[in-house]
This record gives C-alpha cells, structure tokens and sequence, in this order.
C-alpha cells in the first residue's frame, strides 16, 4: 500500500521532510509529492541486503568508493528526497557524502521492488534518477528472481540487461562487481 499526499496542491519540500514522524514507515518526497509505504517485507530486506553485502566487500577490496544501505536519504532537489535500497558512490565524488545525506547523484542505485512500491520505483524514481545524472540503475525484481540494469546512454537511462540467471554485472559504474543472482535470490 503506498499512499500518497491528499493535498496535490501542497508541494512538499526538504524542510517538511525533515518533520516527519520517525514512525516504521518510509517516507519519500518525489517532485513536491509525499509518498509513504510501510517498513518493507523480509525477502525485500533479505534481497537488499545480500546485495549491498557483496556489493560493498567488492568496494572495499578495491578501494572503489562506498556503499550506503536504506535507509539514507538521497537529496537530488528541495522537493525530491529519495530512499534508494542501495547506492554505490564511487572514491572520486564522495563529496557529495554530506552530514545528514547523499547531496547528489551516487553513481549506482539500485531499487528491490515491493508490491508497495513497484511502480514508484519503475515509473517515478527512475524518471528522477534520470533526470539527476544517475550512472547505472538496477531494478530487482524478487517476485521473478530477475534485475534490470540500466545505463546512462545520451542523458537517458537506458535498459541493457535483463538477468535472470548466473551473474548480475555492474555495466558502468563499478568495476569488476559481479554477483551471483543465487546469492541476491536464496531463501532465507
């Protein structure tokens, strides 16, 4: 269940963001608009998790950049405050690592798709991950043990791969990651 503001007049922005209950439930402001889904499912957080762990000891054994896990908020604009599952920043932008959150663009994100937010993460996070500069995209979809990742190609992000077996690769962003979907898919 994914609510969004009943006011459409009102355009919500940082500062509203910042006063909102620290209640279990995810908050998410996209273009003005507030969108609210509840704490995700175990197999959502089993998923994220197992990429974000293989994701990140590649990154450190490499000294490639850093790792975030949700909850962090991604400020792409005064009025778009994001929650990516995970996001990678790689070693020559982390300053846009600020105090209280992720300043701009990292360079790969990737969303775990939940009946909740399925298609803010397919339809609206990925316009504004788009729009922002975002490098590389991944869409996990748990349902169908399959990732899309997108690419960044002439200001767009671009749909190259679609796996559903062996390994899900880093097309653009990280180099050498390479995970295996029967880790990111196994059962708890």
């Amino acid at each position: 269940m994914v609510m969004s503001t009943p006011d459409t007049a009102r355009r919500y922005t940082y500062a509203d963001y910042e006063k909102l209950p620290d209640d279990g439930r995810q908050y998410q402001v996209i273009e003005g608009e507030l969108f609210v889904t509840p704490a995700p499912v175990p197999k959502h957080q089993l998923v994220a998790g197992a990429i974000y762990g293989e994701m990140r000891a590649h990154v450190r054994t490499h000294g490639l950049g850093v790792v975030f896990v949700s909850p962090i908020d991604l400020m792409l604009a005064d009025d778009t405050v994001v929650q990516p599952d995970v996001a990678f920043v790689a070693a020559d932008r982390k300053d846009l690592i600020g105090e209280k959150f992720l300043e701009r663009a990292p360079d790969l994100v990737v969303e775990v798709l939940s009946p909740s937010t399925r298609r803010i993460d397919l339809v609206r996070k990925r316009k504004v991950y788009e729009e922002h500069g975002v490098r590389e995209y991944w869409v996990v979809d748990p349902e169908v043990d399959r990732v899309e990742v997108f690419v960044r190609e002439e200001g767009r992000l671009v749909l190259r791969e679609e796996v559903t077996e062996g390994e899900v690769r880093s097309l653009e962003a990280v180099e050498g990651l390479a995970i295996p979907l029967a880790t990111v898919f196994e059962a708890p």
